[in-house]
């Protein structure tokens, strides 16, 4: 998206030099042919009567009309065919937007049509499981209604990103600390990752100004980065026979106007084929993934005036894959 932006930026500022670039190019030719034409007149043409050297000025003169209107027809529809491009170029991504808004529009609506029902399916399975241990209900009984409540929650866990990726901005926004938004959220996942033999190192600098945002927005961008690098991880996707390792760090950039945290795993990577496409929706590689948590990641933080963007994963020590969310400080404007 903020590519889209940036590219859109350089096309306006190409156009704006349109004129200059054909005024200096049209002189060059005009000095070039000039020289040109007082060369031969020097070399072959030194002897001639004033009348004869009158035709000669009328000739080089056409000569130079000639030449100059066929480097302005070139030139005139060498850009006309770009600005085509990028009109056309525009047009498309408009189109697209377009189509997102109504595809965001669409998923709300069904969305929240699915998550009542299934919250109440939710509570009932919980209480039929509750009474089945107070009742001696078979094993068997047991173990069907466990597998009902997990593919449950797991509807009700989709239609709430699918809810998160149509929501409106329009959240309150507050001073946050990114390090105490990484304090909260690690207890939400640290009993998953120990159990899986993964390790957190945190690296995170002290004293950084707060960003101005929603808690709870990054709260749940840090949880889709840690639970996608959990899922990596946990697929014995590390490069090596060293332990899984997470890696969490906060910074302040050199300009000292936006915050970075970055989530950083030691797995295989992400297939180049798959990088272009990884912040789209419902696009995901894992079997039973999304493609949602990424995508509604990108629209939080972008709503932030800030930008998730994927490293360069596989190339650098433990890097395997490396997600850079940066915001503006508190007073900043929007980062990019």
């Amino acid at each position: 998206m903020a590519k889209e932006d940036r590219g859109g930026g350089r096309r306006v500022m190409k156009n704006e030099r349109y004129l200059p670039a054909l005024i200096l190019s049209s002189l060059t030719i005009m000095t070039a042919v000039f020289l040109f034409w007082e060369l031969i007149e020097e070399n072959f043409f030194a002897n001639l009567d004033s009348s004869s050297l009158h035709f000669l000025y009328i000739t080089r003169g056409v000569a130079l009309g000639v030449i100059l209107s066929a480097w302005s027809v070139w030139f005139i529809l060498k850009y006309r065919r770009k600005y085509e491009q990028a009109q056309h170029g525009l047009q498309s991504q408009l189109f697209e937007t377009e189509k997102l808004a109504a595809l965001g529009e669409l998923i709300g609506g069904v969305a929240h049509e699915v998550n009542n029902p299934v919250g109440i399916i939710i509570s009932r399975l919980e209480l039929m499981l509750s009474d089945a241990a107070e009742h001696n209900i078979p094993e068997r009984f047991v173990r069907d209604l466990e597998t009902l409540q997990k593919h449950a929650s797991r509807i009700g866990t989709i239609t709430q990103q699918l809810l998160s990726f149509s929501r409106k901005s329009g959240a309150d926004y507050a001073p946050v600390d990114l390090n105490t938004v990484v304090s909260s959220t690690i207890p939400l996942i640290d009993h998953e990752l120990k159990k899986k033999g993964i390790a957190i190192d945190f690296k995170l600098s002290p004293g950084l100004p707060k960003v101005k945002g929603n808690f709870n927005q990054l709260q749940q961008v840090l949880l889709n980065l840690l639970t996608n690098a959990r899922d990596a991880l946990a697929a014995g996707g590390q490069e090596t026979t060293a332990q899984p390792v997470i890696q969490i760090g906060t910074w302040m950039t050199r300009a000292k106007d936006a915050v970075r945290l970055c989530v950083v795993d030691n797995g295989r990577g992400i297939a180049g084929e798959d990088r272009s496409r990884i912040f789209d929706p419902f696009y995901t590689t894992k079997k039973a993934g999304t493609g949602l948590g990424l995508s509604v990641s990108y629209g939080i933080v972008k709503e932030h005036g800030g930008t998730l963007t994927l490293g360069n994963d596989g190339q650098e020590g433990i890097c395997g894959t490396c997600f850079t969310v940066a915001l503006p400080a508190a007073g900043q404007g929007a980062y990019s």
